[in-house]
Formats: structure tokens, C-alpha cells, sequence
């Protein structure tokens, strides 16, 4: 079985932001028939929103002052900011073994390998919990890592992997990221309210929700590393199906 295996630095800009998903965009197997690919990336402070997602009210001088940059993702979900983190992406065609079936059954088997990443990292997670289904309120809001999904991954309660899929052209392609240190509710300096205080309260639930890798393994790791264990995890998988 061939497949490719990426690991890209961090690049600057909007143009150049998440290599992984540029590298291993999604295949047309039926016009150029391509080997699965999994990529990993360091990634340089960029916001990225979905494609089928309402515009968010973007802090564009907040924006600038960061020297942040806005990018529109070929997925779903919801505002990110994305720095300081390990971003990973996977593509191949809707037949092989990892993203075969339903998008919910190729969702579990990447987070098994997420899972196995982490636990290679020395940080055990779980990805099987249910959540009830979120309220007309809680759809409103703009921010990623606010509210988590079911099988997510998580650690103690908290996000600590978010990932999105898209299928298209009968390819696939998943991509999320692992925050790695830093504040992890720093997204609401990028986005609009309209008083203050709604900013603390979005900073506070994504605290409450939300967590990154530093902060459940009280150390500092650098995204090359975290990459390490990434790459090794789906070399795992790999192997095993071979």
C-alpha cells in the first residue's frame, strides 16, 4: 500500500497558512488518482472560518495589530485562531480503509490514531463521549473550540484535538490541530462583541471547555516533536493494514 507521509514548516501569510491542507488537498480519484497522504504542520498565527459557515464579525484592527491573517477552510466548523499548535490533515479516496463508510465511522478510526498520537506524547485522551444536541443559542456562536462535538478528543472534559472533514469529488479530507501552549481562549481578540463583557463570558466558556497540550501535561513541547508523534501514530495504522 503506498502512501505519503508530509511534514511541512510554518509559513507566512494567508496564502501560504496550513501547507498540510494545500499539499494533500483533496483527491479526484476518478481524473488523477493520488496515494493518501498525511501531513503535518507548524502553523503561524492565522484565523481560520469554514466555507459554509456565516461570515464572523472579524476585530480586523485587532487583526492587523497581531499581524494575524484571515483564511476561508474547505471544511466546517466554526473561528479559529490557529498558533502555537501541531496541525495535521489527511487525505484519500473515499474507499480506503480509514475513511471509508459513513463520515461519522472514518471520523472514530482518525480519532483512534489522534488518540494513539497523544498517547505517544505521554497525554491519554478519550474520544467517545455524546453531548446533547446544542441549542438555537449555542449554534450562534462563532468560536471553534467553544463547544465541543461528539467523539471528539478530549482530556479531563476538555477539548484538546478539534478536526473537520470534507468530502468531495469521491475524496476526503480531514484536517484539525493540537494547541500546543499558550491561551487557548485567545480567539475572541480576533472577533466582534457588542460590549466587553460578552468577550469575557466567550474567553471564560472556552476556558471551561477547551484546553491545550501544555497545560494537561504541565510541559512545553515544540511542534516538531508533537509532529513526531503524530507521524508515528499514523505509521502505526499504516503498517498494521499494510
Amino acid at each position: 500500500m503506498k502512501w505519503r507521509l508530509l511534514l511541512c514548516e510554518a509559513q507566512n501569510g494567508a496564502l501560504e497558512t496550513w501547507p498540510s491542507m494545500k499539499r494533500s488537498s483533496l483527491p479526484r480519484p476518478a481524473i488523477n488518482p493520488c496515494p493518501p497522504c498525511a501531513c503535518m504542520a507548524g502553523s503561524r498565527p492565522v484565523c481560520l472560518w469554514a466555507m459554509l459557515s456565516p461570515l464572523p464579525k472579524w476585530n480586523e484592527p485587532a487583526i492587523r495589530h497581531n499581524g494575524w491573517s484571515i483564511v476561508r477552510r474547505p471544511t466546517g466548523g466554526r473561528a479559529i485562531l490557529h498558533t502555537q499548535e501541531i496541525t495535521y490533515s489527511f487525505t484519500a479516496p473515499q474507499e480506503f480503509f480509514l475513511v471509508a463508510g459513513t463520515l461519522l465511522e472514518s471520523y472514530q478510526r482518525i480519532s483512534a490514531v489522534l488518540l494513539r498520537a497523544l498517547e505517544l506524547l505521554g497525554t491519554p485522551a478519550r474520544a467517545d463521549q455524546e453531548y446533547q444536541p446544542l441549542t438555537a443559542e449555542q449554534r450562534k456562536e462563532p468560536i471553534c473550540f467553544e463547544t465541543p462535538s461528539n467523539y471528539e478528543v478530549t482530556v479531563n472534559g476538555k477539548k484538546i484535538i478539534g478536526s473537520a472533514q470534507a468530502r468531495k469529488y469521491g475524496g476526503v479530507l480531514q484536517h484539525g490541530s493540537l494547541p500546543l501552549t499558550g491561551d487557548i481562549a485567545r480567539i475572541v481578540e480576533a472577533l466582534v462583541f457588542q460590549k466587553e463583557g460578552e468577550r469575557e463570558q466567550a474567553r471564560q466558556r472556552i476556558r471551561a471547555h477547551a484546553t491545550t497540550y501544555a497545560a494537561v501535561s504541565g510541559r512545553e513541547i515544540s511542534w516538531q516533536d508533537a509532529a513526531q508523534g503524530f507521524m508515528d501514530a499514523f505509521t502505526e495504522v499504516m503498517q498494521e493494514n499494510a
